[in-house]
Formats: C-alpha cells, structure tokens, sequence
C-alpha cells in the first residue's frame, strides 16, 4: 500500500512538541503527530483513531517511552497491537530514548541538552545525593524534574508542551543520541 502521509501517534503534549520540533528542522515531509495523553495502554483508547487514519490511506507509527523495561515495553506494545487488531508493524514502532535501552524522552533531552550547559545536570546529582543523605524520605528530582530544572536554570519556559527544541543555545539536534530516532523518522516510506 502507498501511504500519503505518516500520523505518528507519540505520549503527550511534550512529545508531539519535541517530534514536531524535529520535523521542522529536519525539513521531513508527510508526517503528522498526534499525542494519545499517557502510556503504552492508551492506545486501545485510540484504536479507533489508528484505524481510521489506516483507512484514509495514512501510515501508523508510534513513539512511546521504554520506561525501565524496554523488552517489557515491547511485549506490551505487540499485545496493544494485537488485542485492538492494529495495523502496525513492529518497525514502525520506537521505543525512547534509542529503541533498544530503558528510558523516556527526558532522558534523550539530558542527552541533548547544549554541552556548556551539561554541569546543571552534574549540580542537579549533588542535590539529589544531598537529598538522599538529609533523609530516606526525601526523593531526588527524576527525569522530568531535572529537564525542567534545566531549563530554569537556563530562564527558558520550562514547560514541554512550550520549549524550544530549536534554540541551537540549549538543545543540540545534531547530537549523536538523536541519530537512532532521526533514521526512524526517515525511514517512514512515502
């Protein structure tokens, strides 16, 4: 089947920001992205949406978060596929931050994140040890916390729905931990 056009069905707002964001400096064509607002277990809320694009002659692809367990991810994306009857095949599916370890679109942005700027991050893990050592019942800022933090620090909008992944000061696309998300993208024939 000839596809017109990919809709690429990503975990929220953040994630259609950044994807989004790569689109347009990578100047890629036919490709629209949708956000299904939560997890691997959203898209039997979404199917029907999936198979509609389907029949319109769109292809399906779908970014979602490896979490701790990427294997464990994986299965659990197949079963999705295979419960709700989607047409989508098992490469058209990417797994952050690189389809093939655990992890989440925050962690691909540290990885990104301008490298003048990556000692935020070495201060972010001395506040969290110090966290640690005040108290067991204190927990360490996670993944969204400390992008978030980095960008206050860097006073740019914190927020993911509203960064600027293009702002070449703070996020380097040319990075070498975008490369395996990059060659998906391209990689969605039209």
């Amino acid at each position: 089947m000839t596809v017109n056009k990919w809709v690429i069905f990503v975990e929220g707002v953040d994630d259609k920001n950044f994807v989004e964001s790569l689109i347009r400096e990578f100047k890629l064509q036919s490709l629209k992205v949708q956000p299904i607002h939560g997890g691997v277990h959203r898209l039997g809320n979404v199917a029907p949406q999936l198979k509609r694009e389907h029949g319109l002659g769109q292809g399906i692809a779908i970014i979602l978060d490896a979490d701790q367990d990427i294997d464990g991810r994986r299965r659990e994306v197949n079963k999705q596929i295979m419960e709700h009857s989607l047409r989508v095949s098992e490469e058209h599916v990417f797994l952050l931050p690189d389809n093939h370890q655990p992890g989440d679109l925050e962690t691909l942005l540290e990885e990104l994140a301008f490298c003048t700027y990556r000692k935020i991050f070495k201060c972010l893990d001395a506040y969290g040890t110090c966290l640690e050592q005040a108290s067991a019942d204190y927990t360490p800022p996670g993944g969204k916390g400390r992008i978030y933090a980095y960008c206050e620090a860097l006073g740019v909008k914190p927020k993911g729905s509203e960064r600027n992944y293009l702002d070449q000061n703070r996020w380097n696309l040319n990075a070498p931990a975008i490369e395996p998300l990059m060659r998906f993208l391209r990689s969605l024939p039209t």
